[in-house]
């Protein structure tokens, strides 16, 4: 007898059921899904109740992305309707429900607790840097917990209405079972078609927006035709620009020349950069030491660490150029611009920190040869900060012929934001929360909370400045304080940071101090980290005529700059670039793309990082198209001759 016989036996008897279970089933758990996955998005999109409209379209939007998924899932099972037991078509219903579900589910939660999609994470959890960075400020054990209990509470909702009307077909001929099956189908067909429908009359911002938010979006090409719509001319002059710096960009990088800042030995250079240091966190309540001797330099009030991430804002301060050259210039192994300029003036040069600087190659740059790096180790971020005061101390005071440089680099409000305990720490900031997992958060909740453990962290990190800076002799040493990058406590809408090219991300503290930098000297026209370099070697003594050859202007007493462009932090080499161009009335949003060789506008955005919903003016749209084709200017001429070899 044919072993199959028994299984084609079960079947007849049972006759389309299963597939008409296996087929409701999916499309069950979708409509139990589809409140909370359209709330999410009612309120990242910030729809208002007068904009009934603009709903109907997201959700039309919505409707399609779920629709295509399921499609797949759907002609899955009916290629193995005929091929497996009935009771194996319903397992298959089960799990692969399960499994679509999860992540629909798995991404909701993950972009209600950062404002992150998940695909945005998925990278980083084969790096074992990652494990190094987050700690336990990131343990996703709850939120799985979560996930997973809610697919299933939703598998388990929807399977009973679908088991009821695979019962329900059973009491009649395999007609009513034809009539489900074909209804179901139908629901797949028509979800692309009204996609497209609602693609061709969304804003085009809503469009943007939902492909960076929603998995696969992007990808889905019949959702695209008309994102560009409301951005077409600005668009085409941006694209014209780019076009003429596309060669020179796709060109393997070279060096920046190092101006030369003479024989003579100059003052110590001190630079301490906080991780994750947010611009509002100087002043007198939370950070009273630094707010009060800032005093005795410059201060920059609307200064930007040219990105969102560690890798790019360190990048910006020590090359002292746009970090849309980062992976090529790490890549060709190029001194530091800062660094090999002193080196050659004969400055000893340290790096103290309790980071992992393997992450996104870091190490290239901040580690041997250009620095002699100590990395520091501790119970905590908080109790290794301080390892890391004193060690920077000690080295400043060491007696010695040759100047020092010495970079510390401090961990301490990274995110879980740490601070000692009482009674080594007194908190003054209350009701704060104790050490956070980003993965039980509540956005509500938990805001006002968080914040407050910010502030203590920052607090802390005040306190340890105190003891590295008041013995400091400015008149002998340069002395500059500024953040990586900056950090959002859902100001934004988002967790952390890397995510949103928002003020709270991009923009830090800076203080400078030090000879040639007058006492009492606040500015407040944009500055940027790529300004950095410059104004150290300008204090150090380099001409004018060696400087006019870097990118960037002098912090002291330089022209303001008309606008600032804010990179995106990319993982890897590949991919777009996400630009805002940000001036004092146009914050405009772009994505270059050197692989394709192509430039679009993408739209307005507002502080947070959001796009805006209307069209840039005519005025605006040149605007930009002049500013990046001057930053891209700035890019690639300066570069000059191949990097001199280390010695």
């Amino acid at each position: 007898m044919d072993r199959n016989e028994p299984r084609a036996q079960e079947r007849a008897s049972e006759g389309p059921g299963p597939l008409v279970f296996a087929l409701a089933l999916p499309l069950f758990a979708a409509l139990a899904q589809a409140p909370s996955e359209f709330a999410y998005y009612r309120r990242w999109l910030e729809l208002g109740s007068d904009e009934a409209g603009l709903r109907a379209l997201v959700a039309l939007l919505l409707f399609a992305k779920t629709g295509i998924v399921l499609a797949g899932l759907a002609l899955g099972l009916l290629f193995g309707a005929r091929r497996v037991s009935a009771a194996g078509m319903r397992l298959a219903a089960l799990v692969g429900t399960f499994v679509v579900l999860g992540l629909v589910a798995a991404d909701l939660e993950v972009k209600r607790l950062t404002g992150n999609a998940l695909a945005v994470y998925l990278p980083f959890l084969f790096e074992a840097e990652t494990l190094v960075w987050a700690g336990t400020g990131f343990d996703p054990g709850p939120a799985v917990l979560r996930t997973l209990g809610r697919a299933a509470a939703l598998v388990g909702l929807a399977a009973v209405p679908a088991f009821a009307l695979e019962r329900w077909t059973r009491a009649d001929s395999p007609r009513r079972a034809r009539r489900v099956v074909a209804t179901a189908f139908a629901v797949f067909a028509f979800a692309p078609a009204a996609g497209l429908v609602a693609a061709a009359f969304a804003p085009a911002v809503v469009l943007s927006e939902l492909r960076d938010q929603v998995p696969g979006f992007g990808s889905i090409a019949l959702f695209a035709p008309a994102e560009e719509r409301a951005t077409r001319a600005a668009s085409a002059a941006v694209a014209a620009r780019y076009a003429e710096a596309l060669p020179a960009l796709r060109a393997a990088p070279r060096a920046l020349p190092v101006p030369p800042i003479g024989p003579d030995a100059g003052p110590d250079v001190l630079l301490v950069v906080v991780e994750s240091l947010r611009a509002d966190a100087l002043d007198p309540g939370t950070m009273p030491f630094l707010s009060a001797w800032s005093r005795r330099g410059l201060r920059l009030d609307r200064h930007a660490a040219t990105s969102n991430a560690s890798h790019y804002g360190l990048f910006a301060l020590l090359y002292g150029r746009s970090p849309l050259r980062y992976f090529e210039t790490v890549a060709s192994d190029e001194s530091p611009t800062l660094v090999e300029a002193l080196r050659r003036a004969g400055y000893a040069r340290h790096l103290v920190t309790c980071a992992e600087l393997d992450w996104r190659r870091m190490k290239r740059f901040m580690g041997p040869p250009h620095f002699a790096l100590e990395r520091l180790a501790g119970p905590d971020l908080a109790a290794c900060d301080r390892e890391v005061i004193t060690r920077a101390r000690a080295l400043l005071a060491e007696p010695g012929d040759a100047p020092r440089l010495v970079l510390a680099f401090l961990m301490s409000t990274h995110f879980g934001f740490h601070h000692p305990e009482p009674p080594d720490f007194l908190a003054p900031f209350a009701p704060a929360l104790p050490p956070p997992n980003a993965s039980t958060l509540d956005p509500e909740r938990d805001r006002a909370a968080l914040h407050n453990r910010y502030r203590n962290s920052a607090h802390y990190v005040d306190a340890l400045l105190a003891e590295l800076l008041e013995p400091i002799e400015t008149e002998r040493t340069l002395v500059v304080v500024t953040g990586d990058h900056g950090e959002s406590l859902y100001d934004d809408g988002t967790l952390a940071h890397a995510s949103r090219l928002s003020a709270v991300q991009v923009r830090v503290p800076f203080v400078l101090a030090g000879p040639g930098v007058p006492p009492d000297l606040v500015r407040d026209t944009p500055t940027d980290h790529a300004d950095v370099a410059r104004t150290v070697l300008a204090r150090l003594g380099a001409s004018d005529d060696a400087l006019a050859r870097l990118p960037g202007r002098d912090l002291v007493d330089g022209a303001p700059r008309a606008f600032l462009p804010w990179i995106h932090a990319k993982a890897r080499p590949d991919g777009v670039d996400r630009v805002a161009l940000v001036g004092d009335d146009v914050r405009v949003a772009l994505r270059l793309d050197p692989e394709r060789g192509r430039a679009r506008v993408v739209g307005p955005l507002d502080e947070a990082g959001r796009l805006v919903r209307r069209a840039l003016s005519a005025p605006s749209s040149a605007r930009v198209a002049d500013w990046l084709g001057a930053y891209l200017s700035e890019t690639v001429s300066v570069e000059t001759s191949p990097p001199t070899p280390i010695e």
